[in-house]
C-alpha cells in the first residue's frame, strides 16, 4: 500500500493537461510539415525510395522538441507524434 501511494505522489508531479499534448504535438507538425514540402521538392522520381528514407531518417535522427516537465524528451515521442 505504501509503495503504490509513493509511487502514485511521484507521478502526480508529471502529469500533464491535455492541452501541453495537442500544443506540443502542433509544435512537431509546424516543423514537420515545412520539412516534408521541402524533401519533397527535391526528390526526382528516379531515386524517390532513397529519398524518402534519407527524409525519415533525418527526421527521426533530429533532436526531439522539449516537452513539458520533462528534461530530456525522447526521439521516440516525437515520433510517435509526427507518425499520428
Amino acid at each position: 500500500m505504501r509503495t503504490h501511494q509513493t509511487i502514485s505522489q511521484e507521478l502526480e508531479k508529471y502529469v500533464t493537461d491535455k492541452e501541453h499534448y495537442n500544443s506540443y504535438e502542433q509544435e512537431i507538425l509546424d516543423s514537420y510539415y515545412p520539412a516534408y514540402s521541402k524533401a519533397s521538392r527535391n526528390t526526382d522520381n528516379l531515386k524517390f525510395i532513397k529519398d524518402s528514407k534519407d527524409f525519415y531518417d533525418s527526421i527521426i535522427g533530429s533532436d526531439a522538441t522539449p516537452f513539458i516537465h520533462f528534461n530530456d524528451t525522447p526521439n521516440i515521442l516525437e515520433m510517435v507524434f509526427s507518425m499520428g
